[in-house]
């Protein structure tokens, strides 16, 4: 919530697993609801099981070293942003500055 970004934009947090048979699914995701103790990100945490390798290809994502993020339009689901570790604020300062205009 850096610079109130969440009050222009919906942030959604998606780690991604492997796919996993559905009774293991359920476990990992009471124990991620269980260690994930701030309710804001816990509502906002959407865990994706899917092929990672398949998924990493077809974002361009090298490796799983390091977190990547995106800013997608919710119209036309085109990526406007992005960029790799933790976002920094002067990089929320642009997206905003973008929004704006």
């Amino acid at each position: 919530e850096l610079l109130n970004i969440h009050l222009t934009h919906t942030i959604i947090e998606v780690p991604l697993v492997s796919e996993l048979p559905f009774l293991k699914r359920m476990r990992l995701d009471a124990i991620m609801r269980a260690g994930i103790r701030d309710y804001k990100i816990r509502q906002r945490t959407i865990t994706v099981y899917t092929n990672k390798e398949d998924f990493r290809l077809k974002l361009g994502i090298p490796d799983e070293n390091e977190i990547y993020w995106y800013v997608v339009d919710h119209s036309t689901k085109h990526v406007l942003w992005s960029g790799r570790g933790v976002i920094t604020s002067d990089e929320i300062s642009q997206i905003m500055l973008s929004q704006n205009q």
